[in-house]
């Protein structure tokens, strides 16, 4: 579900429950935010890939 305004834990913990996802669209910052525990596993990671440290061979 993507929705414009926020929702309550209540609704987070059944969406968690139901195996949904629930993201917020921040329109003025241009953002995704996951809005359950659900929907955080499932974003990209918040860093550039050129700043992650590659292992050695």
């Amino acid at each position: 579900m993507i929705t414009t305004s926020g929702i309550s834990r209540p609704t987070a913990a059944f969406a968690d429950s139901a195996k949904a996802f629930v993201f917020f669209v921040d329109r003025s910052a241009d953002k995704l935010v996951a809005l359950n525990t659900r929907a955080q596993e499932a974003l990209l990671p918040h860093t550039k890939p050129a700043d992650r440290e590659l292992e050695p061979w």
